[in-house]
C-alpha cells in the first residue's frame, strides 16, 4: 500500500509539472488498467512490470500512442500555449548536447544525438521492458517525429530511424534458424562477465549451451541474423570472431543493457 501510495504522489507531481501542462492526459505510472500483453523476442507472453517508485523515471510510464505524439510535438517546439516558460525550456535543455560519445553520437541530458552523414542531427531514444519496446526519433531542423511502440521485446530502432530516412536500411526479421554446429564449436569457452563472474558456452550433443556462474545451464538457439537467444529468460547473446570464426568475446543484451565479455580460455 505504501509504494501505490508513493506512485499516486509522483504520478501527482508529474502530471502537475510536465504531463498536464503538455496535454498528456493517458500516461502515469501508476496504472495497469487497459494494458495489452507484452510478448518476448521469440513470441512467448510476458507479465507487466511493476515500478517501484524510485526507478519509475528510467521504464515505469505507462503512455499511447496518442499522448507520445503530443510529446514529440512540444519536443519539436510546439508546446501547447498554456505550457509555462520553464517546462519549455527545460525541453529544449534536455536535448542539448552536453559531451560527445564519439565521431557518431553525443550525449544530452535525456536524449542520444545522432549524427548524420549529412551533417544534419537525430534527437533520439529507446527503451525496452519486459515485453515491449519504444524508440522515439526527433528531426528538430525539419520539424519531423517517428514513434514506435511494439507489444514484443528486442528494439524496432531501425524502423523508427527508417521512417525519417528512408535511406536507413531495415533489420531483416529475425527468425529461429538450425544451429551452425561449427560456429556453435567455435564459440565454445570461458568469458568474464565480471569479477568471479563467468559465462561458460558449452556444444553437448550437437546443442549449444550457456551457464553463468553459480546458476543453471540453459540451452542458447540460433536466429537468422546470427545471434542466439533463450527461452528460460529474455537475452540475446552476440559473438565477437576473429578471420578464422573463433569467438573472441561476446556481447550479453539484457533488459535493455548490453555487457561485454572477453574469452579468458
Amino acid at each position: 500500500m505504501r509504494t501505490l501510495a508513493l506512485l499516486e504522489r509522483f504520478d501527482a507531481l508529474l502530471a502537475e509539472r510536465v504531463l498536464a501542462p503538455l496535454g498528456m492526459t493517458e500516461t502515469r505510472v501508476a496504472r495497469n488498467d487497459g494494458l495489452i500483453r507484452g510478448r518476448s523476442s521469440y513470441g512467448a507472453p510476458v507479465p507487466n512490470w511493476d515500478f517501484p517508485v524510485a526507478f519509475a523515471g528510467a521504464g515505469g510510464l505507462r503512455s499511447t500512442l496518442d499522448d507520445m505524439v503530443k510529446f514529440a510535438r512540444a519536443m519539436l517546439g510546439e508546446a501547447p500555449a498554456e505550457a509555462p516558460p520553464t517546462l519549455r525550456r527545460a525541453l529544449v535543455r534536455s536535448r542539448t548536447a552536453v559531451r560527445s560519445a564519439n565521431d557518431r553520437l553525443d550525449l544530452a541530458l535525456a536524449w542520444h544525438l545522432l549524427k548524420r552523414p549529412d551533417g544534419s542531427t537525430f534527437v533520439f531514444h529507446n527503451g525496452m521492458t519486459g515485453g515491449f519496446s519504444s524508440a522515439l526519433v526527433l528531426d528538430v531542423e525539419r520539424r519531423r517525429a517517428a514513434i514506435v511502440l511494439a507489444d514484443a521485446f528486442g528494439g524496432f530502432d531501425d524502423l523508427a530511424l527508417h521512417l525519417l530516412d528512408p535511406k536507413v536500411p531495415l533489420a531483416p526479421p529475425r527468425r529461429a534458424v538450425s544451429l551452425d554446429l561449427p560456429a556453435a564449436q567455435a564459440a565454445a569457452g570461458r568469458y568474464r562477465l565480471g569479477p568471479g563472474f563467468v559465462l561458460t558456452i558449452s556444444v553437448e550433443d550437437g546443442r549449444l549451451y550457456a551457464q553463468a556462474t553459480g546458476q543453471g545451464r540453459f540451452e542458447l538457439l540460433q536466429d537468422s541474423r546470427g545471434d542466439y537467444y533463450a527461452t528460460v529468460t529474455e537475452l540475446l547473446i552476440r559473438f565477437t570472431r576473429d578471420a578464422q570464426g573463433r569467438a573472441t568475446g561476446l556481447t550479453l543484451l539484457q533488459g535493455g543493457g548490453a555487457i561485454e565479455a572477453a574469452r579468458i580460455e
